[in-house]
């Protein structure tokens, strides 16, 4: 087996290579932190991620936007977000076109090109629908055989409902997913329980609609999701969670959250 060595056939000294691996650490989060800015990419997802009306601007605001702005600012970091569709962000992460998205779920498929952060936010997955429907009796989500379903196409739900086989329509939106419930096209929307509460708000229809939580479900995390591909990935997202960490001691975090919770 050959060892590392330096020069003449030296052995490299466990002192010289660690001080190496911290100089290399440290030079490698110098050149990214003297980048122009972080940018990452965003879809509509209230009352996380929120792209406003102006389509000449669309700019993003929302809690997650607000305390991942935060905590890179705590590490002199500026963050830029631009929108762009779900599925397209996922396929330019998984090869290394783009740098990340934030309010982004771990899931086992995206294990492979992806580093995450430490958590931001959770949310609780619940059943969306109509108001008069009973659906008190579904405990998994195995039981959603009997009803209508619906998912919005290539969302974290519409991939699990694949996954257990079970039969549902796509949605090409989360407004046309609900306006399915309200108009009793669909019986159920299993989705993540603020987004959906807050986009129904938005079209006016939430006081036709209830959430119901599914017990058996745990909470989700949410994080701010780096492509492993993408240049200094890691050292983006370790000084990000300096950042958080840093908001979260000085009370930034939870201030931002009682703005939106």
């Amino acid at each position: 087996m050959e060892n590392s060595h330096f020069g003449g056939g030296v052995r490299a000294h466990p002192f010289i290579r660690t001080t190496l691996l911290s100089l290399t650490l440290l030079l490698s989060c110098f050149a990214w932190s003297q980048s122009e800015a972080v940018t990452l990419y965003a879809v509509d997802y209230p009352p996380y991620l929120i792209v406003s009306e102006d389509e000449q601007s669309q700019e993003v605001s929302g809690m997650d936007a607000e305390i991942i702005r935060a905590a890179f600012a705590a590490v002199d970091v500026d963050v830029h977000y631009q929108v762009q569709a779900w599925d397209s962000i996922l396929t330019g992460m998984e090869h290394g076109q783009l740098l990340g998205t934030a309010s982004c779920m771990r899931r086992p498929e995206r294990l492979p090109y992806m580093f995450y952060s430490d958590e931001i936010s959770t949310t609780s997955q619940v059943f969306i629908s109509r108001r008069e429907l009973e659906i008190s009796p579904v405990q998994t989500l195995e039981q959603l055989q009997t009803y209508n379903i619906v998912s919005v196409a290539n969302w974290a739900p519409q991939k699990l409902m694949e996954q257990l086989g079970i039969r549902h329509q796509v949605a090409a939106s989360l407004d046309e997913a609900l306006l399915k419930i309200e108009d009793g096209s669909a019986d159920l929307l299993y989705i993540a329980e603020y987004p959906a509460l807050a986009q129904a708000k938005k079209l006016g229809i939430h006081d036709h609609i209830k959430a119901t939580p599914l017990a058996s479900q745990p909470l989700n995390t949410q994080h701010l999701c780096v492509s492993r591909q993408y240049p200094h990935a890691r050292t983006v997202v370790d000084q990000f969670n300096l950042g958080l960490r840093e908001i979260k001691r000085n009370g930034t975090y939870q201030a931002i959250r009682n703005r939106y919770l």
